[in-house]
């Protein structure tokens, strides 16, 4: 089993188990908590799709398609004014 390993604000350390069903993204975006139902998938898909982690794992999925589609739209913009 896999662990991650946290330390507290008070400076304890503690170790919880990774398990389907209690990995989250916090959407910093929306500000949603989002359930990670296959970690592993998650993770492959977004290499897959050459998307930075960070990207990945700050936004929700909602979020993240608004973002890249906004980010698209400029990349188009800019190629188009040339």
């Amino acid at each position: 089993m896999l662990y991650v390993r946290i330390a507290n604000e008070d400076g304890t350390i503690s170790f919880h188990p990774l398990r389907e069903n209690n990995i989250y993204v916090h959407c910093e975006t929306c500000g949603s908590m989002v359930p990670i139902d296959d970690p592993i998938n998650f993770i492959a898909d977004m290499a897959d799709m050459g998307i930075i982690m960070d990207d990945a794992f700050n936004r929700c999925e909602k979020c993240s398609e608004e973002h890249f589609a906004w980010e698209e739209e400029y990349c188009e913009s800019l190629t188009s004014e040339l």
